[in-house]
């Protein structure tokens, strides 16, 4: 998203997006056909479009019916949701190739299987779609591994890919946010307290090549 919006107007596009994938995603009776999708990006509210906001996601074009490659799905402030398929290359941009408007809500689903002929899995969309920082390769340090089953150390790694850091002082959370810049991207540190007294960090290098589950006294 463009940086003229304030952090105020970047979460509830996160918000709406978000709703968006779950309203898409549909029931779990669906198959895994479109395991290509990627790139996907909360649209920002323009008012005088009249939507609040939105999710723009891509797959291979090989999936879709009607040749697109990128969805880009809408709230509209009148409640309804308005879908466009596009075909978007590196020559030509952005070719728009089939829209649908005034679409219930409890229909995204239907409508875009009727046009797209394709659809996901709805645990791992809405997962893609929470994801805010990518990891990399993942690593457990020997002290962590001990400390730690693999079930709780995966609970504070996909948290941690969420941007939920978990138990950091407020200005660290303030740093790890702006970290997710793309322009400007540094160092993430998460921390989770358990109950028990046992505490886990999780970092994430710089360059999104390695992220880390360790104890604090092996940092």
């Amino acid at each position: 998203m463009s940086n003229k919006y304030t952090p105020e107007q970047e979460a509830q596009a996160q918000k709406i997006a978000l709703q968006i994938a779950e309203e898409l995603a549909g029931g779990l009776q669906n198959i895994i056909v479109c395991t290509g999708c990627k790139d996907f990006l909360a649209l920002t509210a323009e008012p005088e479009k009249k939507y609040i906001g939105g999710l723009a996601f891509r797959y291979p074009r090989r999936f879709a019916s009607n040749h697109s490659n990128e969805v880009r799905i809408f709230a509209m402030q009148d409640g309804t949701r308005k879908l466009e398929w596009g075909y978007v290359t590196k020559e030509k941009g952005y070719l728009p190739l089939e829209t649908e408007e005034g679409v219930a809500p409890e229909k995204l689903e239907e409508v875009w299987w009727e046009h797209t002929a394709c659809t996901v899995r709805p645990p791992w969309f809405v997962e893609a779609c929470r994801i805010k920082l990518k990891l990399g390769r993942t690593v457990v340090t020997p002290g962590a591994n001990e400390a730690f089953t693999q079930e709780e150390i995966a609970k504070c790694m996909k948290r941690h890919s969420y941007g939920d850091w978990g138990d950091c002082c407020d200005e660290d959370k303030k740093t790890n946010d702006a970290a997710l810049n793309p322009k400007n991207p540094c160092r993430v540190l998460s921390v989770y307290k358990f109950e028990d007294g046992r505490v886990l960090w999780v970092i994430t290098e710089w360059d999104r090549s390695v992220t880390t589950a360790l104890l604090p006294d092996e940092y």
